[in-house]
């Protein structure tokens, strides 16, 4: 499953996180080393276990807090068209939205 994971508020001399997910009580990170300023900037992790509704992102630096954050998929939208119309009716035709 794809998340983006945005940490807000951090302490200044924290620089690397490990993520967790709440699929394995928080024991295995699926993702380590990730750093302080991908996850301010929105951190889009790809590797988030299926099904996991909270992400734990814990610091690696002097100390070892956490905050758990509650999961958002990303949802991708796509415009699918017909190859066997011509373009004008292919435009007129409304887009279809999966999640």
């Amino acid at each position: 499953m794809t998340v983006l994971i945005t940490l807000t508020l951090a302490e200044s001399d924290t620089t690397l996180f490990d993520l967790y997910s709440n699929i394995d009580g928080f024991t295995i990170p699926f993702e380590t080393n990730v750093s302080k300023t991908s996850l301010v900037a929105g951190y889009s992790s790809s590797l988030v276990p299926d099904y996991a509704s909270t992400i734990r992102i814990q610091c690696k630096d002097r100390c070892s807090n956490y905050i758990d954050v509650l999961c958002k998929p990303l949802v991708y939208y796509f415009n699918l068209g017909y190859s066997d119309v011509d373009c004008s009716t292919a435009c007129r035709i409304s887009p279809t939205v999966y999640m």
